[in-house]
């Protein structure tokens, strides 16, 4: 526990929190009801809920899912929110929840859910800060973004027959190296 807080911030902290008690709701018997509540939003009547532009990130379909979305939310988000705040990691958070379930939402509609979409622009905005501001204390290791990039790639293949959300994950990436590029930037402007 000590190390859990030590390496997160009240943010990361949150959202580990949210997505397991929606987990929880999922698994004892309220998955209908949990998922209708928080999918990516799903013809007219759900268009104006704005909610589930969001939500759908905090839907977790097994406990594997949950367990490696919220290890690395825990990761790479701990280590934005302690280094650049918890404004920061909300503004990424939104913002990479919304593009990434727009990919995917274009190429395989509502239903689908999980956190690695914004893992995977939290990724592509450690990379890119990383190389372009590195002053800036944000980065991340070479192997991890090996091991992601080999994961992202092996996930279009849906190896074992898992129904993997490979658009978002793309779609995540690009956002978040594009908010990294922006942010380096910036700040180099400034």
């Amino acid at each position: 526990m000590a190390s859990l807080k030590q390496n997160s911030g009240p943010f990361t902290l949150f959202i580990m929190v949210v997505c397991i008690v929606v987990y929880a709701g999922l698994t004892l018997g309220f998955g209908n009801d949990v998922f209708s509540l928080l999918h990516f939003p799903a013809g007219e009547s759900q268009q104006w809920q704005l909610w589930r532009l969001f939500t759908h990130a905090l839907l977790h379909f097994s406990a594997t899912h949950i367990i490696f979305n919220l290890l690395w939310w825990w990761v790479l988000g701990g280590r934005i929110e302690k280094q650049s705040g918890s404004a920061k990691l909300m503004q990424l958070f939104l913002l990479t929840a919304l593009f990434s379930g727009l990919g995917q939402y274009v190429f395989d509609g509502p239903a689908f859910g999980g956190m690695s979409g914004v893992v995977y622009a939290l990724l592509g905005y450690l990379w890119l800060m990383g190389t372009l501001a590195p002053e800036r204390g944000l980065s991340i290791e070479p192997a991890y973004v090996g091991f992601m990039l080999l994961w992202l790639v092996v996930g279009f293949f849906e190896p074992f027959g898992m129904a993997i959300a490979n658009m978002a994950h793309l779609f995540g990436l690009v956002s978040g190296c594009a908010i990294g590029l922006f942010d380096a930037k910036l700040r180099k402007a400034t």
